[in-house]
């Protein structure tokens, strides 16, 4: 784990996150958590916080199976060769 946790504002909630990813990657995570958000809040503006991270999750959950789908695929491809 890293030495110090790293400070994230993630839909104005701070939030202190213990990492070995470093500070960087740390903060690009919220950037895109916040961006998200964003996004539905513009979308959605009536939603509460609570949807809005629930969809969030959903959205990242969904990106990540695709992203170990196609990952898969690519593994069997390779094996065939």
């Amino acid at each position: 784990m890293a030495e110090k946790p790293i400070s994230v504002t993630i839909n104005n909630a701070v939030y202190l996150v213990n990492s070995d990813e470093g500070e960087e990657h740390i903060l690009a995570v919220a950037k895109m958590v916040n961006e998200r958000i964003n996004e539905l809040r513009r979308a959605h503006p009536n939603y509460a916080a609570n949807k809005l991270l629930t969809l969030v999750i959903l959205q990242f959950a969904d990106e990540l199976k695709k992203l170990e789908e196609e990952y898969a695929s690519l593994l069997a491809e390779t094996e065939l060769k």
